[in-house]
């Protein structure tokens, strides 16, 4: 772009793009470019009342002696040409800088005179024009024509939005705020701009953590209704009865908005790029009634149309139209299937009270739900109530639940039921009476058992979250065996076990059963958007607890994990998969992704936490603050968790017992954090969680007192499966007799399993120790070794790691030199690459080798061995 611009000898650009991608923000900045290079520029901008005239956007830039002849004599004016642009250059070199904006709205002659211009290099154009719109035809010829070049800018990525929006709030949006953001503007600068300063105006974005989160609510302030009415204005007014149908019914099939808008205005909507006609998905649910399978639906060219139709639309026209479009669906389909759910809402909107016998708003509030959309099933099972539909009761209480809201679940269902209430309502009043900390756990008493296995499994699920693991594996058995069980009664009997054994040490279990519950997930499909994700995070957790981070890392990704890297689903969804991230991060020694994933997961459940998981990462994060640097940052957030504990979810009590001890580490409080973590080993060994006392034993080593836990990891070693309890044994054994050979080879198996952090402080360990011993070129061995596995772990800083602060033997030139010789570089290509000569790429590598106590180029890779 800037070589077509600079061209001395004339030429220039076209910037092509639809509204508000920033054509003319560019067109300034290389206006402002030029400027500052001494260079003559002139602005023209055109516009529809300016085209209606003659040269009309290009008035002001004619001299006196050629303005009088655009009345009579306009095609001399285009013979003067040279003469106009003469006089905008002052007479001095280069040739001046033309810019036109919007150039699709020149009048005729004005966009000859341009083309003119462009024809004689006669100035550098920058010309600016929507890709939407057909230009006259002088201005397309510009570049079909080859006399311009043409630069179309699309709209912004997801990592330019990330980035644009990190630069101006300075700070970083959560996954989720950032997903809402560019849905609604499409990645257009220009929307994205007024949706952000209005939703800072009107509080609805804002910073909590250093992480800003936006709820969603789209304030509809002045300038963006200017800007769609703008457009309105210029369009055929025939468009606006199908757009406001769009606006309450997108996506809308086409025959609906034909049969109450009319054909015509269909397709003045879709000509003038307000509307576009997409084939219908299996998610647009207004399109998938009898007889309109597979037909095609309207949505709008930009989302953010939709929100300011409907924020300015009068409240009786709006009522009108739902109630039409209501009326014209139920018409064509009876209310069945996948119709029920917008007719409902348009009913629910147009204020027309609920009739049972033609549309039951509890089923319509059902399909709400498995839309992962609980707020929208409140709304409609409370309608449904106030119509008389008792078994509404229910699915508000399991739409309130997954808000978080057990409190109201229990003012709703009390008092005590009669002895032939459902299942489904004893089982919710059950739930959210231990959720919201006002009962015990109590489902042995719920009334009947036909509800395929659904009473023992929300009973074991509760008992899991209690940490009463035996009774939670016990209940959940009998699920699991009983060929009756439904496959929800399944997902969750298999969850709460895959996560039970898991903290046992019981991995190989724990595994096994998680294939079960997936399987069931897998039955249940679309319809249940949180099915598969428990069974997957209990997975992982198991496998972080028996050292196996990689495979949980895997279980986690974004493959399987889309909505911790899109930010799609519900608030309480995204954070979920976001605090398993994080957890397995943190237990990787990556600070950077854990303090990042932890923020916005512990934000994302702020408001919504049904399960009370906002306190665990809460304290992870502490945790990573702490193992950070960040001592200050570390005990405010330790201390928002503690604050948070309501009573439930005592399953991780040891966890947040341990990262606890982290923070006090973090505060140079070494003897307390000791402490703190012994206390925690116990109580994992109180709650039956040997898997989890492994880990919490042998951070009392890397605290600083290995010798009192050898013995206990030992045991520890017999007790439980896999590999991470002795090679924890046998790491703290190394420590406790500061050997360093066992410390070498404790850091190599931990490295082997992805545990970098570890692997990196025992290396640390390793050298520190070989340097008191008086072995230097072992110690600088070791001290490469552990330079290279610190690097995996960017701004860490633990105990362990403080051992090895000195500054390493090789000299930079040395170790630079020494790791391209181990990735089996010879010296003459070292030497190409860093521009020496081989005959001191080969003293160098002769001085590295005297270091590091070695003979050959053969043994650096046991020194410089790349990143697993």
């Amino acid at each position: 772009m800037c070589a077509a611009v600079d061209d001395p000898a004339g030429g220039g650009i076209v910037v092509a793009g639809p509204q508000g991608v920033g054509r003319t923000r560019l067109a300034h900045e290389i206006e402002d470019r030029a400027r500052a290079a001494g260079r003559a520029t002139a602005w023209a901008t055109a516009t529809r009342s300016a085209g209606a005239v003659a040269f009309g956007a290009l008035a002001h830039l004619l001299p006196d002696d050629v303005a009088p002849l655009v009345a009579e004599h306009p095609v001399e004016v285009l013979r003067r040409a040279d003469a106009v642009v003469a006089r905008l250059a002052g007479g001095r070199p280069p040739q001046p800088l033309l810019l036109v904006d919007d150039a699709h709205l020149l009048d005729d002659l004005s966009a000859a005179f341009v083309h003119h211009v462009a024809l004689r290099r006669l100035a550098t154009l920058v010309v600016t024009a929507r890709s939407d719109v057909p230009p006259p035809d002088p201005i397309s010829a510009l570049w079909k024509d080859g006399l311009l070049a043409r630069c179309d800018l699309g709209p912004l990525t997801r990592a330019a939005t990330a980035a644009l929006l990190e630069r101006a709030l300075d700070g970083r949006l959560d996954v989720r705020s950032l997903r809402r953001l560019r849905q609604v503007t499409a990645g257009s600068p220009l929307f994205l701009h007024e949706v952000v300063h209005a939703a800072l105006d009107d509080g609805s974005l804002s910073r909590h953590r250093g992480l800003w989160h936006w709820d969603g609510t789209l304030s509809v302030q002045d300038r963006l209704v200017e800007l769609m009415h703008s457009r309105l204005a210029a369009a055929d007014p025939q468009c606006r009865p199908a757009l406001d149908l769009v606006a309450l019914g997108e996506p809308l099939p086409v025959w609906l908005a034909e049969r109450l808008a009319g054909r015509t205005s269909v397709e003045a909507a879709e000509l003038a790029g307000f509307l576009e006609r997409r084939p219908s998905s299996a998610s647009s649910s207004t399109s998938a009634s009898p007889g309109g399978a597979g037909a095609d639906t309207l949505r709008f060219g930009h989302p953010i149309y939709r929100p300011v139709l409907r924020s300015t639309m009068a409240m009786g026209r709006r009522r009108a139209l739902c109630q039409q479009l209501a009326d014209a669906l139920f018409a064509r389909s009876g209310g069945q299937g996948a119709d029920l759910l917008p007719i409902a809402v348009w009913l629910l909107e147009a204020g027309t009270p609920p009739d049972r016998r033609t549309v039951p708003f509890t089923a319509a509030a059902r399909l709400a739900l498995q839309d992962d959309d609980p707020t929208l099933a409140e709304r409609l099972a409370r309608a449904a109530l106030d119509g008389g539909e008792t078994d509404a009761l229910a699915v508000l209480a399991d739409a309130l639940e997954k808000q978080g809201h057990h409190d109201q679940v229990v003012r709703l269902l009390e008092p005590s039921p009669a002895s032939d209430e459902p299942v489904a309502l004893a089982l919710a009043r059950a739930s959210n009476r231990y959720w919201a900390g006002t009962g015990p756990t109590p489902y042995r008493g719920v009334a009947g058992d036909g509800s395929g296995g659904e009473v023992p499994a929300t009973d074991a699920w509760i008992l899991f979250f209690e940490s009463r693991l035996a009774e939670c594996l016990e209940t959940a058995e009998g699920v699991l065996t009983r060929p009756d069980s439904s496959a929800q009664a399944r997902v969750w009997a298999s969850t709460a076990t895959t996560a039970a054994l898991g903290l046992s040490g019981r991995t190989g279990e724990a595994l096994a059963v998680a294939d079960v519950g997936l399987a069931a997930a897998r039955a249940l499909g679309a319809d249940h958007p949180w099915s598969a994700p428990q069974v997957m995070w209990a997975r992982a957790l198991a496998l972080v607890v028996a050292g196996r981070v990689e495979e949980a890392r895997a279980t986690l990704e974004p493959g399987a994990a889309a909505p911790a890297e899109t930010g799609e689903g519900s608030a309480q969804l995204v954070g979920m998969w976001l605090g398993f991230q994080g957890l397995v991060a943190r237990t990787q020694g990556d600070h950077v992704t854990a303090r990042t994933t932890l923020r916005e997961a512990a934000t994302l459940l702020d408001r919504d936490d049904m399960y009370h998981f906002a306190r665990l990462w809460l304290a992870e994060l502490a945790a990573t603050l702490a193992c950070s640097g960040d001592a200050g940052g570390a005990r405010e957030v330790f201390d928002e968790a503690v604050e948070r504990d309501t009573g439930t979810n005592r399953v991780f009590e040891p966890w947040i017992a341990l990262d606890g001890a982290w923070v006090c580490a973090g505060e140079g409080r070494l003897s307390d954090a000791v402490d703190v973590a012994l206390r925690a080993a116990d109580l994992a060994v109180a709650l039956g969680h040997r898997g989890f006392e492994v880990r919490a034993a042998f951070d009392v080593a890397r605290l600083g007192r290995p010798e009192v836990v050898e013995e206990r990891l030992a045991e520890l070693a017999r007790r439980t499966e896999g590999s991470l309890a002795p090679t924890c044994r046998d790491a703290a054994r190394a420590l406790a007799a500061r050997d360093a050979a066992g410390l070498d080879d404790a850091s190599r198996r931990f490295e082997a399993s992805r545990y970098d952090l570890v692997a990196a402080e025992l290396a640390s360990a390793a050298h520190a120790q070989l340097r008191t011993e008086a072995m230097p070129s072992m110690a600088v061995r070791a001290g490469e070794r552990a330079r290279r596995l610190r690097s995996l772990c960017p701004g860490a800083t633990t105990p362990l790691l403080a051992l090895a602060k000195d500054q390493l033997a090789l000299t930079h030139r040395e170790r630079e030199i020494a790791a391209l010789a181990a990735a089996g570089r010879s010296s003459p290509e070292i030497a190409r690459i860093l521009h020496l000569s081989t005959r001191t790429v080969d003293n160098h590598l002769g001085r590295a080798y005297a270091k590091l106590g070695i003979t050959s180029r053969a043994d650096l890779p046991t020194v410089f061995a790349p990143a697993p």
